[in-house]
């Protein structure tokens, strides 16, 4: 007889299960063997979720407006390596913001999009300025604008204007100003950005920003 119909008759809460599970284990020859059926099934009755399958968790995300997920600690998942949350027009949702801090040297880039998955450009009018704030350091703020007016290239080179307008915006860019303060492998700070477009104002919830690491 197999371990496993012997374990299944030794772990039958029947009287009559056990005692005829008794003899097939003593007629086992290999003495190891019985040793070990024992030794588990103890286990079993010590620890009865022990054998139970494992369950994997994902800890690394939070939640914005409608339960997006906002931020993680895998970066990669994302279109760009940087933490995506859900952008708001008023209380519609507008599509997503996916926002990337580069450690080495605190410069930031973002995307507008009206996927999550970052295929479909939501598009702004070139002199659009982007402000991330960040509430719990004295509500310090920074900029963030177009590279250039020709191609507006992100960091790989790809282009992003269409038809005069674009949804690629960086900071500091060739402003001059200060980044060094969200420089280091360790950097986190919870931000919200805003912005207007004609009438509309745009908007997330607060988020963890964390910064991709090179």
């Amino acid at each position: 007889m197999k371990r496993t119909e012997i374990l299944e008759l030794i772990n039958r809460p029947a009287k009559l299960a056990l005692l005829l599970a008794l003899p097939l284990v003593a007629s086992c020859t290999d003495k190891e063997e019985v040793e070990g059926i024992q030794k588990e099934h103890a286990d079993r009755k010590e620890n009865p979720h022990s054998h139970d399958h494992g369950h994997d968790h994902d800890h690394g995300h939070g939640h914005g407006h409608g339960g997006e997920h906002t931020h993680g600690h895998g970066h990669d998942h994302t279109p760009h390596a940087g933490v995506v949350t859900a952008l708001m027009a008023g209380e519609t949702k507008a599509g997503f913001a996916e926002l990337k801090l580069h450690d080495d040297k605190g410069d930031l880039e973002l995307w507008l999009t009206a996927d999550k998955e970052g295929s479909k450009p939501l598009d702004m009018p070139l002199d659009a300025v982007i402000t991330v704030t960040f509430p719990k350091m004295d509500q310090k703020t920074v900029q963030l604008k177009i590279r250039n007016g020709e191609k507006n290239e992100d960091e790989d080179g790809k282009g992003n204007i269409r038809e005069g307008k674009t949804n690629y915006f960086i900071f500091p860019g060739d402003t001059g100003a200060d980044a060094s303060w969200l420089m280091g492998k360790e950097f986190a700070a919870e931000v919200v950005i805003t912005f207007s477009s004609g009438d509309v104002s745009y908007s997330t919830a607060p988020f963890e920003l964390k910064p991709h690491t090179h």
